[in-house]
C-alpha cells in the first residue's frame, strides 16, 4: 500500500471548506434585494417619525430568537402602512396567535398608540393575508383575515 504525502491533507481540507462556503444558503432575513432595501429605506425616510420608530422596533422583534423563523421581513408600503411578510413555515391557523404576540410586544413599547400591521404571505407579488390592529384605548388586539 502506498503512503500519501502529508502535505496534501491541508490542501484537501482547504478545498473542501472552500466548496462548502460556495454552497452556503441565504438566510431568510436577507431575501430582499438591494433595490428593495433602497426603496424601503426611501419610504421609511418619508414616513412620520412614529411610523419610523414602530418599523425599527418591529425589525428588532423580527430579529429576536422567538420570531426570527416566523417573519421573513418587514415592509412599509406607499401609504406608510407597516407590514410583516411571514415565512412559508407559518400556517394560516397560527397567524392570529402570532399577531397577538407581536402586537402585545408593540403595545409595551408604544403605549397609548394605535398600531396596525398588514400581514403578507411571501409571494411575488406579495399576497395580503390579513390585518392586525392594536387599539390604543382598550389595548385589544384584533386580527382580521383577508377574504380569499
Amino acid at each position: 500500500m502506498r503512503r500519501k504525502p502529508k502535505c496534501l491533507l491541508p490542501i484537501l481540507g482547504a478545498a473542501l471548506l472552500s466548496m462548502a462556503a460556495c454552497h452556503k444558503t441565504k438566510p431568510a432575513s436577507e431575501t430582499a434585494t438591494p433595490s428593495e432595501r433602497q426603496v424601503g429605506a426611501a419610504q421609511a425616510a418619508e414616513a412620520p417619525e412614529s411610523i419610523q420608530q414602530q418599523w425599527t422596533y418591529l425589525n428588532r422583534i423580527r430579529q429576536s430568537d422567538a420570531l426570527n423563523s416566523a417573519i421573513d421581513r418587514t415592509t412599509l408600503d406607499e401609504q406608510k402602512h407597516l407590514g410583516v411578510v411571514l415565512s412559508s413555515s407559518v400556517t394560516p391557523d397560527k397567524v392570529p396567535a402570532l399577531m397577538r404576540t407581536m402586537m402585545t410586544e408593540m403595545a409595551k413599547e408604544f403605549p397609548r398608540e394605535n398600531v396596525t400591521l398588514n400581514v403578507y404571505v411571501s409571494a411575488n407579488p406579495l399576497r395580503k393575508m390579513g390585518t392586525a390592529h392594536l387599539d390604543d384605548q382598550t389595548g385589544e388586539v384584533t386580527y382580521i383575515p383577508e377574504k380569499m
